[in-house]
């Protein structure tokens, strides 16, 4: 109970400005609020420092922070801080806090303290920050996380924070009135800063004309942070430099024009007199590619000549590792000559390996030199025929030069010779194939030796063929003596007086015999070979041609059928 009477005694005793939050209506809010420990305990009036009775953000948050908004614009005498404390909990997540305040929502913020204390130490539970500033927001952050807290993150538990001050425009412990001055020092009234031209500002402190050089802000109050404004002169407004120092550019300065020649350039970075050797564009800030001389268009890079080794416009294409000393064509990588056994435009493609010492024609690829053994063709990608004797060809053609192997022929030896066919033409033709067989079959090729038919010429003409027999079906081409039909195996007519015909018999006959084919008797003969003619007694003189009896009778008066014996 003393404390919270030293408290008291210590709130009546330095605080006699307005309790703002007290006679005016705030607002407050919290990064996180953890439980219902809401943001409206920091502005109740109570300031005990319980559990209860503070604030608290949410755990395991990068930061955290309280912000009190006063509604409008105050002219600011100190803040007083009451943090959280009890007999088992010291203020450790209070180190390294800061309180800043800010005129608007979207204003810079003015940093009023920040706590430096260190771990294993603690920060005074209650905190009286002296802030002459005029503010409507004031906000305590802390990104801290203290190594003895369970919880890990940047954690706030504010109790209570008491903003006093005066409205703008009056000062000291009663809030007096500054008049009509123009500037309003909350505790001597009114005073401008010393970085204000003509000491002149406003009722809430700000310069009413411009700033001396090396400040910035509506109180001059911040300096010149960038080193190369020239004559340390920036913005009021924003601090950015007026201008810059020789060789600098941007609002900051902070971007140089060394690549201009004598480093002279706008504010924008354009370069007034050009490029030094090597760059080229408007700020000067492309290096020129491999130009020989080193130096190029200054609005398009442009190269007149190349350095060995590259091409284009601009000269920043290599050209390729297989131009000849790296030399090729400045307008598109034409390799003047091609190494490392390449060919093409840019010598990118590889000469066939089979090539005469792996030589070929730069534009085509073709083998200028010939073809190793084995390989023939412009381009030395066909191999010789295995069948070529000793794996030897001609290099243009193909064609076998030292002959083929047992069983080939062809210029190629790509063919079986006239008695072998099959796959390896291993087979032999049948040895009665006149002109040879077909390779891949083995059927003959023409016509077949003499007494053999067939598409194999494996097949004997019949035996009564004479000059063989027809290739195709065996048919006879003549027939022996007596013999006739397609193999002739039919006998002529007996009494055929020569052969008959081969195709139907047909033959002169002999004197006995009549009819096409002479295989019966004329009227007149008779017998076994119709050699017996028949009786001159009989009548007509015709008889039957088996038994010799006359058809007709006798002439006269015979005995026997063959009327050969008279009455007696």
């Amino acid at each position: 109970m003393a404390g919270v009477w030293w408290i008291i005694l210590l709130y009546g005793v330095i605080h006699c400005y307005e309790d703002l939050c007290t006679n005016y209506n705030c607002t407050a809010r919290l990064s996180t609020t953890y439980r219902d420990l809401s943001a409206d305990k920091v502005i109740d009036g109570n300031i005990h420092q319980d559990f209860l009775s503070c604030s608290h953000t949410e755990l395991g948050q990068t930061s955290a922070f309280v912000e009190v908004d006063l509604g409008r614009v105050f002219q600011l005498k100190n803040i007083v801080i009451y943090y959280r404390i009890e007999d088992n909990w010291k203020p450790y997540r209070f180190r390294k806090f800061e309180l800043a305040v800010a005129t608007g929502a979207f204003s810079q913020w003015i940093l009023c303290y920040k706590d430096t204390t260190g771990f294993p130490y603690v920060p005074s539970s209650v905190q009286n920050i002296k802030c002459n500033e005029s503010a409507r927001y004031v906000r305590i952050t802390t990104s801290y996380d203290a190594p003895e807290d369970k919880e890990k993150g940047a954690v706030l538990e504010v109790c209570e924070i008491k903003m006093f001050g005066c409205n703008v425009g009056y000062y000291g412990p009663s809030c007096s009135s500054c008049g009509g001055c123009q500037t309003c020092n909350i505790e001597t009234g009114c005073q401008c800063s010393s970085n204000c031209v003509n000491s002149s500002c406003d009722e809430y402190g700000n310069c009413t004309d411009d700033c001396y050089p090396g400040f910035w802000g509506e109180k001059c109050q911040n300096q010149c942070q960038h080193v190369n404004c020239l004559n340390n002169v920036c913005k009021k407004t924003d601090g950015a430099c007026l201008s810059c120092k020789l060789g600098y550019y941007g609002d900051t300065c902070s971007t140089n024009c060394f690549n201009c020649f004598g480093q002279s350039c706008s504010n924008v970075g354009s370069c007034y007199n050009g490029c030094i050797t090597g760059f080229y564009g408007n700020k000067c800030d492309r290096a020129c590619g491999n130009c020989n001389p080193n130096s190029c268009d200054r609005y398009t890079g442009s190269c007149d000549f190349c350095d060995l080794g590259f091409y284009g416009d601009k000269c920043n294409l290599q050209c390729t590792s297989n131009c000849y000393n790296g030399e090729c064509r400045k307008a598109d990588g034409y390799c003047f000559v091609c190494a490392n056994m390449t060919f093409g435009f840019q010598c990118n493609q590889t000469c066939n390996d089979n090539c005469f010492s792996s030589s070929c024609d730069q534009d085509t690829g073709k083998c200028n030199k010939g073809c190793e053994n084995g390989f023939y063709g412009s381009f030395c990608n066909m191999s010789c025929s295995s069948n070529c004797a000793r794996a030897v060809c001609d290099s243009i053609n193909g064609a076998c030069e030292e002959g083929c192997k047992t069983n080939w022929t062809g210029r190629k030896c790509d063919e079986c010779d006239s008695a072998h066919y099959g796959v390896n033409c291993s087979k032999e033709c049948s040895s009665s194939c006149k002109s040879g067989c077909y390779s891949d079959n083995g059927m003959c090729i023409g016509n077949c030796e003499i007494g053999k038919y067939g598409n194999f010429c494996n097949n004997a003409c019949h035996k009564n063929c004479k000059n063989g027999c027809s290739k195709n079906n065996g048919s006879c081409k003549s027939c022996i003596d007596g013999k006739f039909g397609v193999t002739c195996q039919q006998k002529c007519g007996a009494g055929c007086t020569s052969n008959c015909a081969q195709n139907d018999g047909s033959c002169t006959c002999k004197t006995g015999w009549q009819g096409k084919y002479c295989i019966e008797c004329s009227p007149f003969f008779y017998g076994e070979m119709c050699e017996q003619r028949c009786s001159l007694n009989c009548l007509n003189g015709t008889c039957f041609s088996k038994t010799g009896s006359c058809i007709s009778g006798c002439k006269g008066d015979f005995l026997d059928e063959k009327c050969a014996m008279r009455k007696k």
